[in-house]
Parts: C-alpha cells; structure tokens; sequence
C-alpha cells in the first residue's frame, strides 16, 4: 500500500501515513469516522453514505447488521450498534420516498397513538394508586383541576416517548403496528431529539390536532412535530 501524497510505503489497514500524517482510509463526512469498505451507513453516527464502495462484506456466521455492518449475537433482534431491527431494513430514495423508508400514513399512525395512549393512562392510573395516600378510586373520581394522576402522567409520559424513540426508535404501538421514528437519512433519533419531539407533539395537539392533521394531507406524511424536529414516521418492512 501506497500514500497517495508523498508516495511512501504503508502496511495495508493504515489509517495514517507514518510519513506524513495523511488520512488514508474513507470515512465518514458527518462524523469523521472510519468506515469500512462497502459500508452504506457510518456504523457510529448512522448517516448514509452515498458514495460508499460496493465491495462485498466478508460472511460470518453471526448476524450483521445490513445498515451498519456491525456483528451482532445470533439472538439479537435488534442491531446493538445503531438500532435497527434485523427483520426490516432501510429502503433507498425511489424518486420522493425517504432513505428511511416509506412514510406512515394517518390512520395506521392514529391506531399506534391510541395504543400508546391506553398503555400511558394504565400505567399512570397504576402508579398514582401507588402513590402514598391515593387509592384507585380517588384517582380515577377526583375532581381536582390538578390531580397526582395528572402529574405521573405528564412525568411517565415524557419519560415513555423520550426512551422509547431514543433507544428503540420505535413505541410499543408503533411496533406492533410496525413503524418507527427516524431522521430522514435513515439514522436514528437521539435522546435530546426525542424529547423536543414529544414537547413539539403537544404543541401538534393544543393546535386543535392541526398538527397531527397535517400528517393526512402531506406527501411525506409529517405532522408538525415532525418538521419542527426534522423526523418522519416510516415502515421499515
């Protein structure tokens, strides 16, 4: 292997001339970090690299990641290193469709919503009967403008979306109806990201669901939580 600079004799894998000092293998433009040959997605940052090589990656008998690359464990459903899961993979631009996939539409999201929103009120109801002092009954009947109920909900609320999008980029309901939280590049959503997105939400809902509304009338299916954080809802099969 040769410095394409001052022409110097390197060891193949070198990441920098010993000469000196260049960076001799690819890597990421968002980041900076290395990426391996034929990778199509920075397996650090998650961005796609468009002009990434199309080598073939060496086979071996764990799972890889088909985004990122990364090996994972035979049982793994998800990939450790960027999140995607390993019975779905990303789709590429087909004209206007996102590298993330194909967006979500309103009604399979509103379905999602609905059961995110019975898991969040069971739960809530839940722990504010834990809560010292409250019983089941005086949750559910109070009259307070403000109840314990209300503020476990907002505090399990915010926490639930926050985690779930960061970690799994996807909620309980957007799982099983089989869509997920992305950037538009296909990376996955970070944790600051995801709770801007959860605040903007309720921006979407005081709006009278103008927000949400917009989701049913765009091409690209964003509500404007979506736009605001710069997010889509896609399916990802």
């Amino acid at each position: 292997m040769q410095c394409p600079n001052c022409n110097a004799a390197v060891p193949e894998g070198t990441s920098f001339c010993v000469q000196c000092g260049m960076q001799l293998q690819e890597v990421c433009p968002n980041c900076g970090a290395v990426r391996p040959p034929g990778a199509r997605y920075c397996r650090s940052c998650g961005a796609y690299l468009e002009e990434s090589s199309d080598a073939p990656i060496a086979p071996s008998e764990e799972p890889r990641c088909p985004r990122c690359h990364s090996i994972n464990e035979p049982t793994a459903a998800f990939c450790y290193s960027c999140g995607l899961p390993f019975d779905e993979q990303p789709r590429p631009y087909e004209g206007n469709m996102l590298r993330a996939g194909r967006p979500a539409g309103f009604w399979i999201r509103l379905v999602a919503a609905l059961i995110d929103g019975l898991f969040l009120a069971l739960t809530s109801l839940l722990l504010s009967a834990l809560w010292p002092g409250t019983t089941v009954a005086e949750a559910v009947t109070s009259e307070d403008l403000w109840t314990t109920v209300d503020s476990v909900s907002v505090i399990v609320a915010s926490l639930y979306y926050t985690l779930t999008v960061s970690i799994w980029s996807t909620t309980i309901g957007k799982r099983i109806v089989g869509i997920y939280v992305l950037r538009p590049n296909g990376s996955r959503v970070g944790v600051g990201r995801a709770f801007a997105r959860y605040l903007a939400a309720q921006l979407s809902a005081l709006l009278f669901f103008a927000g949400y509304l917009m989701v049913a009338f765009r091409s690209d299916k964003r509500g404007l939580h979506d736009l605001i954080c710069d997010t889509v809802v896609v399916y990802r099969r």
